[in-house]
């Protein structure tokens, strides 16, 4: 059993909602790299902490909000996938599993 399987459930609820967070924000900063990919102005003296202000002043432009889009679903369909290919490689029985044996 692990630590985390044997954790009271308010522990549980802020973890989760800590992993929520942060793969959140993992989403958001895959997206917005995307669009400013897709915009032309991804280079190499790109500061990060000037982006979403850059976001915020050109939010009117529908080339900057069509690219958000974009970027933003593409980041989620990757992030569904990685979600499911983990849920789909959960721990297997190490002797298979037999209709007859006990726990």
């Amino acid at each position: 059993m692990s630590p985390f399987a044997s954790a009271p459930w308010p522990l549980k609820a802020l973890l989760g909602g800590l992993f929520g967070l942060a793969g959140l924000a993992c989403v958001l900063a895959v997206g917005s790299a995307i669009a400013l990919a897709g915009l032309g102005q991804f280079s190499t003296d790109l500061d990060p902490a000037a982006a979403p202000a850059w976001f915020w002043y050109f939010r009117g432009d529908p080339r900057v909000t069509r690219w958000l889009a974009i970027g933003i679903s593409a980041a989620c369909l990757a992030a569904l996938v990685i979600g499911i290919a983990v849920l789909r490689a959960g721990r297997r029985p190490l002797h298979g599993a037999a209709r007859w044996a006990r726990p």
